[in-house]
């Protein structure tokens, strides 16, 4: 009986989102699953996301910004030693050109 009361409230769920009341975020926490599984519960039913194109590049753009803003002054220390080593080359690089 509870399978059957939940099956229903998922559905429930799944038309308010289709409908556009109810965000991906918020389908996903009244079914108790995650992001990814609420969309595939969601395509299971036949119901296509919301989410389109632009919206992933912008939360994309956003979550690039968020993760270089958090890096702070560290993130220059770790492009520097970056081009430093791709200026060098690799240890078996070096060892090539110091064997001619």
């Amino acid at each position: 009986m509870r399978k059957l009361l939940r099956m229903g409230y998922d559905m429930y769920v799944a038309e308010e989102y289709r409908a556009g009341r109810l965000s991906l975020r918020d389908a996903a926490n009244r079914m108790g699953t995650s992001l990814s599984e609420a969309l595939d519960a969601l395509q299971r039913l036949g119901i296509a996301g919301n989410v389109t194109a632009d919206d992933t590049l912008q939360s994309l753009r956003s979550l690039a910004g968020i993760r270089l803003a958090s890096a702070g002054p560290r993130m220059n220390q770790v492009r520097e030693a970056g081009a430093t080593y791709r200026a060098n080359g690799t240890g078996a690089q070096r060892k090539r050109q110091r064997a001619r």
